[in-house]
């Protein structure tokens, strides 16, 4: 849908009261967010985080600036994380530079995916995680090391990249979930609640309900689906990445799924 003139000249006035070094054009930046966000977003859209990555996917050299300026401290601070030598850090950072600035063949730069629900901050340290991560895994050459030293050193390292990856992505997982558990019904959270917090079994839940245990059963699973179908689309929302890899995230902190929905719900009452 079309963005409207006075909706248009608000977000331009939000952008350039934090830009003042360079401009994007009316009629690009308008296209830009109606790419991306609904009209029923737009009071919420981060205008200027959209307005720097539109510049910046364009080529605009000011843009390009302003951003290293503002994120590169985001992206070195991220890969401190990740235990590697200051000349494969300095590296990897780079490679993060250019995947998010510049198009590879018929790729866009990965900034074009920011859609300006999060913080572009938070964006640039999905991008910068990622991008290490592909780097340590392109990197392992079996052939280079005895097998069991070579296994215990590549079990080591993965451990430390998932935990920092649980890390990265753990306040948004809270707050997709938080936002998840406040729109089931209330016998769906009832239901969780008996499962997770109070440890009730399947057969226990139905007597107290009077159905079958299958029913039972059937009704706990429902509830858990349209808790995980939310949680899937808050985080796409927050996280602003491809499906690919919004189902690598899922996968990735789905093992704290029942301990943050039971202290979710022990909060909740």
């Amino acid at each position: 849908m079309a963005i409207g003139e006075l909706e248009l000249a608000e977000l331009i006035a939000r952008a350039r009261a934090r830009w003042s070094s360079f401009m994007v054009e009316p009629n690009v930046f308008a296209a830009w967010v109606s790419e991306r966000l609904p009209t029923t977003e737009l009071r919420e859209a981060r205008a200027a985080d959209l307005y720097l990555a539109c510049a910046c996917a364009s080529g605009d050299a000011a843009a390009v600036a302003a951003f290293d300026d503002c994120y590169s401290d985001v992206i070195d601070n991220t890969l401190r994380g990740y235990r590697r030598a200051t000349h494969e850090l300095d590296e990897l950072a780079q490679r993060v530079r250019v995947r998010l600035l510049v198009a590879d063949g018929e790729r866009p730069p990965i900034i074009e995916q920011y859609a300006g629900r999060g913080e572009l901050g938070s964006f640039v340290r999905v991008i910068a995680s990622r991008t290490a991560l592909m780097f340590l895994r392109d990197e392992r050459d079996p052939s280079a090391v005895g097998g069991k030293d070579l296994i215990a050193t590549v079990a080591d390292e993965v451990d430390v990249e998932l935990a920092h990856l649980k890390h990265l992505y753990r306040e948004h997982f809270r707050k997709a979930l938080e936002i998840a558990i406040g729109q089931l019904e209330a016998r769906q959270r009832t239901l969780l609640r008996y499962h997770l917090c109070d440890r009730l079994a399947i057969d226990q839940i139905g007597a107290i309900y009077r159905v079958h245990r299958a029913t039972a059963a059937r009704w706990l699973a429902h509830a858990r689906a349209c808790l995980v179908r939310t949680v899937h689309d808050e985080l796409g929302k927050q996280l602003a990445v491809s499906p690919r890899e919004l189902e690598e995230i899922l996968h990735l902190v789905q093992s704290h799924l029942d301990v943050t929905i039971e202290r979710l719900l022990r909060t909740q009452g």
